[in-house]
């Protein structure tokens, strides 16, 4: 029981992790009309977010 608890756990940590950083590029647009700014400006998000979890460590 322990053992697939575990699987899970890693299933649902992996997916968090990946949408996390997905996100962003599928936000683009709407995110740019909701701030009013370029998409190269919002994109500098992508970046942001990927290197979050490699700060955490």
């Amino acid at each position: 029981m322990s053992t697939w608890l575990s699987v899970v756990s890693l299933i649902f940590g992996s997916f968090a992790l990946i949408s996390s950083e997905l996100l962003p590029m599928a936000m683009l647009t709407p995110m740019t009309a909701y701030l009013g700014v370029s998409e190269g400006a919002v994109g500098q998000a992508v970046p942001l977010t990927a290197l979050l979890p490699y700060i955490q460590r």
